[in-house]
């Protein structure tokens, strides 16, 4: 075989190649590459992004620092922060995530134990007094028997230093079967005035607590508007002090008490619409017996004042059973009880009644929660007020 005779040209692994004019023009920034949403101000930058989703302003903060803190801002805006030890840094490294923080959180994610909580206690009583979130509108706890002592100190605190616009309080008491009678003095507890909206919510439990969870209302009876009493076990919570400013009442029960809407009604008298959450009961079953059954919900029509009633329940479809006919016996049930309401002049300002039924099949295959939804119209038909079936949920036939 010939050999050729074109020499070869050795490489020089030390001399760089020169890339072609071709190549640097695509490498080369353009002048026109910055987008011109990096231009605008911070404010205008910060007011865009508002109108951005969760998942949107997450991509937003791997952009850059900028962005992060930004992103962080919004978030915490619409967000409740909770009391984690990082966030507490974040908070004392970047002033502008503090002055955004709008909705404050101690929940038992973020303080699970009494150490955890003691932390969290110290350092709100620190933060506090210097008005460490002067835009705090919200704030929210929830403790154990076992932290009593911390809940009232950051109660105490709460009330001594409160932010100007520090409007709702949540709070929630979570129970412990063994831990129930604990010798809290309740009477230590100053709570925060000049609230708004207030909620308190304690699950179901056995024994009567000590803890009067509910003389947050008596704080603020001038004040509050829109109220929710959530609790499992009703006894004589609630003083003879009403709230008359009251316009909204969230009540929900884990175990039925006939007695506790005669109560609701003298401390919110003034209530016009009630949004009524009822635990598991006999009307939603076949066969029930109507006039037995919903008596016991008659007791509702104490309330005069209501125009609205929105009613909750929840239950469980048997086996066998069809949807449409489940509907259909609960929607019979129900106009029963809306008449019961109506009647001997009761509840003389009530207008509309909605009905939002969650029910789930378990058996043989658990499915999604089905919905069903009634409206009911109260009107006057012979100079007499009369139910009419409005607004059903449309839904399939059988299961």
């Amino acid at each position: 075989m010939a050999t050729s005779t074109r020499k070869r040209k050795a490489i020089d692994p030390f001399n760089t190649v020169k890339p072609s004019k071709k190549r640097l023009r695509t490498l080369r920034p353009r002048k026109d590459a910055a987008h011109p949403f990096t231009q605008l101000p911070s404010e205008l930058q910060l007011r865009i992004m508002g109108f951005c989703d969760r998942k949107t302003l997450a991509a937003f903060s791997l952009l850059s620092n900028h962005f992060r803190e930004l992103s962080l801002r919004i978030m915490w805006e619409t967000e409740p922060v909770e009391t984690y030890i990082k966030n507490f840094d974040q908070l004392d490294e970047h002033e502008d995530l503090r002055l955004a923080v709008r909705h404050l959180a101690v929940r038992n994610q973020s303080a699970p134990n009494r150490s955890r909580f003691s932390g969290v206690t110290k350092r709100l009583m620190t933060r506090f007094p210097k008005n460490y979130f002067p835009g705090l509108t919200e704030f929210t706890i929830e403790h154990q028997p076992l932290t009593f002592d911390y809940f009232a100190t950051i109660m105490n605190t709460l009330a001594t230093y409160q932010p100007r616009g520090l409007k709702t309080l949540n709070i929630r008491i979570s129970y412990k079967w063994n831990r129930l009678n604990t010798h809290a003095n309740q009477d230590t507890i100053v709570y925060p005035t000049g609230l708004t909206t207030i909620s308190v919510k304690c699950p179901f439990i056995t024994q009567t607590l000590q803890l009067d969870p509910f003389k947050i209302f008596d704080a603020n009876a001038d004040t509050v508007t829109t109220a929710t009493a959530y609790i499992g076990n009703w006894y004589q919570h609630f003083s003879s002090k009403p709230c008359l400013k009251v316009k909204t009442l969230y009540a929900k029960q884990d175990q039925f008490d006939r007695y506790c809407a005669k109560q609701l009604f003298a401390k919110f008298p003034n209530t016009e619409h009630l949004i009524l959450d009822a635990p598991l009961c006999g009307p939603l079953w076949l066969g029930a017996n109507q006039a037995t059954a919903m008596e016991k919900y008659a007791e509702w029509r104490a309330f005069s004042s209501v125009k609205s009633v929105k009613m909750i329940y929840s239950n469980t479809i048997r086996y066998g059973q069809e949807r449409v006919e489940f509907r259909d016996n609960v929607l019979e049930n129900l106009k029963f009880l809306a008449n019961r309401w109506i009647s001997d002049g009761h509840m003389p300002a009530l207008e509309v009644i909605d009905v939002w039924v969650r029910c789930q099949v378990t058996f043989p295959v658990r499915k999604d929660e089905v919905k069903h939804s009634f409206t009911f119209h109260i009107g006057i038909k012979d100079a007499l007020r009369v139910v009419t079936t409005g607004d059903i949920a449309k839904l399939p036939d059988s299961i």
